[in-house]
């Protein structure tokens, strides 16, 4: 990095030039005409340069001088006749700070509370509020998120599919639909606003509002139902708090209200529900149907139970399931169980390639606090505990696992993922395969890497493979950003190898097993499985939602939705 500053600036100048700024507040009160020098000094205890730095002074600490070089700085305080306070304006990190050659230790650190144009010296460059949007587009998905689980009101959402039997060739359309799944989901009504409680009286009957709109946020659709899942025309949804059943006459995504028309909600105009010749509604589903549809003019004239209008009553869970685990299934389209307990979920912390983001969320695994504070403790005994178990489960013989993980352990041994008998195991920072004879993947703790498994009969081959995340060493530091980094895929391992071993019949998974997601110390996202060999370029398989109709599982840690459904 040094190579590319200028030859007059120091190494330590330009580490103190080219980092964040921030401002070091001296809490002594200096005589005008005793101060003679103040020097700071770097983290290295090398001296800054006084080009580096900026003074600014004031009499009461609550208002202060524009920032200056030290000869404006000297000359602007022989004017004052008393004791003033100094603060001084820094790019980079200070171990101390001296003042007529003796020590200070009454100082404090604040970061620059705003940034100034360059008059007079403005380039493109200078900026550019468009050049990397990913962080405030991912703001904006936290904030329509957190006001959708605050204020969302639970619904059961009957998700319809075309029936592939009945597509008309001549029309290019679906004569049938039928009800693939119901998941409980919080809808976002706009401004609060419910419909009309007025019961209207027509020709057929008594009714109720025949339309209104409401929202749900794309995050907690793609969650319940997949990745690629939207709202369509005909789905069903009851709202227990009003008891009403409603039918979507139109979806759409809105982009308008997001930032640079990058939608975060689904649009869905509701009408009043009426059945249809071209919905199947299957015999699991029908029963809930019609016991939602006798009870949407109860509230007319009798009184009800709260909890079960709140959506609170819920199903029991199977007696099969683990007694450290919660049910999620309910809510969520790839997930079975999740330990809530456990298993923590870190947003914020976006990973790219190629300048696009491939993962803005990842599974943090902490067992108890208490247990990492104790020194005494065998961490090894905490984690390897099954922390997700899959809907789906898998049998093949060629397939593809792919996942970005984080080791923070290299003491660390234990299991991380399996398929049945098929497991990755951990072995002080080094990751194996139990079916396979190599030596297996060193991941060092502190780094983040690209972990392919990919094996096929046919090809008589089995590739174990990592990649580091890193960033070309050429850029200079104080123009590295989050997009600039990216997985190494020239180089596997991190030194241009990886474990290729040939294909034996102990590989193959042979019948449905389970996919389990294991606790470990460190981070993990992005898992994948196919159920075929990924030949060739790997780049599809680091994008977050690639679309291919041989990926059986894609978890991309999207955080648990609060409420169930059946």
């Amino acid at each position: 990095m040094i190579s590319t500053i200028p030859e007059d600036v120091t190494t330590n100048v330009a580490t103190g030039c080219l980092t964040v700024p921030q401002v070091i507040n001296i809490n002594l009160p200096l005589s005008p005409s005793k101060l003679s020098s103040i020097y700071l000094y770097d983290d290295k205890g090398a001296q800054y340069d006084e080009t580096c730095l900026e003074y600014a002074y004031s009499l009461d600490t609550v208002t202060w001088s524009c920032y200056m070089s030290w000869e404006e700085f000297l000359k602007g305080i022989n004017a004052v006749g008393q004791d003033l306070y100094v603060r001084i304006k820094i790019k980079g990190l200070v171990s101390g700070i001296k003042i007529n050659g003796e020590d200070v230790v009454d100082y404090n650190t604040t970061q620059e509370s705003c940034f100034e144009f360059l008059y007079g010296k403005s380039t493109p460059a200078n900026f550019n509020p468009y050049s990397n949007l990913d962080g405030a587009v991912a703001l904006q998905n936290k904030l329509v998120n957190m006001v959708g689980d605050l204020f969302g009101i639970p619904v059961y959402y009957f998700k319809l599919s075309p029936n592939a039997g009945s597509k008309d060739l001549t029309f290019k359309e679906y004569a049938l639909m039928d009800v693939e799944s119901v998941k409980m989901i919080k809808l976002v009504v706009p401004e609060g606003r419910m419909p009309s409680s007025k019961p209207e009286f027509g020709d057929f009957g008594m009714d109720f509002q025949l339309d209104w709109e409401t929202e749900v946020t794309k995050e907690a659709f793609a969650t319940a139902f997949g990745d690629t899942a939207q709202p369509m025309e005909g789905d069903l949804i009851y709202i227990p708090l009003t008891k009403r059943m409603w039918m979507v006459n139109g979806a759409y995504e809105e982009k308008s209200e997001g930032l640079m028309w990058i939608g975060t909600t689904f649009k869905l105009a509701l009408v009043k529900y009426q059945e249809k010749d071209s919905v199947n509604i299957k015999d699991e589903f029908s029963v809930m149907v019609d016991s939602f549809v006798t009870k949407k003019y109860e509230d007319l004239f009798t009184e009800y139970d709260d909890t079960v209008d709140a959506g609170t009553q819920t199903l029991s869970a199977p007696l099969s399931a683990p007694n450290t685990l919660t049910p999620v299934y309910e809510s969520d389209a790839i997930r079975k169980y999740v330990d809530t307990v456990t298993t923590h979920i870190n947003t914020g912390e976006n990973l790219y390639y190629k300048g696009t983001l491939i993962a803005d969320s990842q599974y943090n695994f902490v067992r108890s606090s208490n247990y990492i504070q104790d020194p005494n403790v065998d961490m090894s005994k905490i984690f390897g505990c099954p922390s997700t178990i899959y809907q789906r489960k898998f049998c093949g013989q060629a397939f593809t696992i792919s996942f970005i993980v984080s080791i923070t352990d290299d003491l660390y041994d234990g299991t991380l993922f399996s398929i049945g008998d098929f497991k990755f195991v951990i072995k002080k920072g080094t990751l194996k395969v139990n079916k396979m004879k190599g030596t297996g993947l060193k991941l060092g703790t502190g780094d983040t890497w690209f972990v392919v498994f990919r094996c096929c009969p046919d090809l008589k081959t089995v590739e174990f493979s990592s990649y580091k995340y890193t960033f070309d060493k050429r850029l200079p530091i104080y123009k590295l950003a989050p997009v600039h980094y990216f997985f190494d895929m020239d180089n596997a391992d991190g030194d241009n190898s990886a474990i290729h071993e040939q294909y034996t019949m102990d590989i193959p998974i042979l019948q449905k097993s389970e996919m389990i997601l294991y606790s470990f110390p460190g981070n993990i996202t992005n898992i994948k499985v196919y159920d075929y060999y990924v030949d060739g370029n790997l780049s599809e398989v680091l994008q977050m939602f690639p679309n291919n109709q041989h990926l059986i599982l894609n978890d991309v840690a999207r955080k648990i939705l609060d409420g169930s459904g059946v």
